[in-house]
């Protein structure tokens, strides 16, 4: 499909379209999103789950990161993607739960690669000051599942941006009364 003349009705399908694409393959642009919270606090994470059907987004983070602390304090984030080759951004806002040691968690952890939880080994929490790097090299001894945690957040609005030397395109979308209501805006 030619993104220039998407429908308004179109767009909310083409964007959760990317975002599976982006949750399936580690290749795809949408797998590396960005991830702002309130304050100073954002980051590029990794997109692991997009379900349309829930309008969820999730990542997966360590429970000792300061992340964790912020979003447990300000649950409203926005996550910014950006496909280079298509020109497309989408913003996603919406409010998160954070899952330790539930079912979600312990469902994310079984879903993921080995090489995945052993991020989570690390004896150090994220930002700790260490001598030299090899310092926070991952233990294998360590339970990483200890400090595995899972963001689900749950998309409220979806702020679509297509570039095209002929003039950019942007639309709106809120979750309304089970459905998406878009609008168009100015760039």
């Amino acid at each position: 499909m030619n993104l220039k003349d998407a429908s308004l009705n179109e767009i909310p399908g083409l964007a959760w379209s990317m975002l599976a694409d982006g949750a399936a393959r580690g290749r795809a642009p949408f797998h590396t999103p960005v991830l702002a919270s309130a304050g100073p606090d954002a980051r590029t994470v990794v997109l692991r789950v997009a379900d349309r059907a829930t309008r969820t987004v999730v990542c997966h983070t360590d429970q000792r990161s300061p992340k964790v602390a912020a979003l447990a304090k300000h649950d409203a984030v926005v996550w910014v993607f950006y496909d280079p080759d298509a020109k497309v951004q989408v913003r996603l806002l919406g409010q998160v739960t954070l899952h330790h040691g539930d079912e979600i968690a312990a469902a994310r952890w079984d879903a993921s690669r080995p090489g995945s939880r052993r991020c989570y080994q690390n004896p150090l929490a994220p930002g700790a000051d260490v001598d030299m790097p090899e310092s926070a090299l991952p233990n294998p001894d360590r339970d990483g599942y200890l400090n595995f945690t899972v963001v689900r957040c749950t998309v409220d609005v979806m702020d679509w941006l297509y570039l095209h030397a002929l003039g950019h395109r942007r639309a709106r979308f809120t979750w309304h009364d089970g459905d998406w209501r878009g609008t168009w805006i100015a760039p």
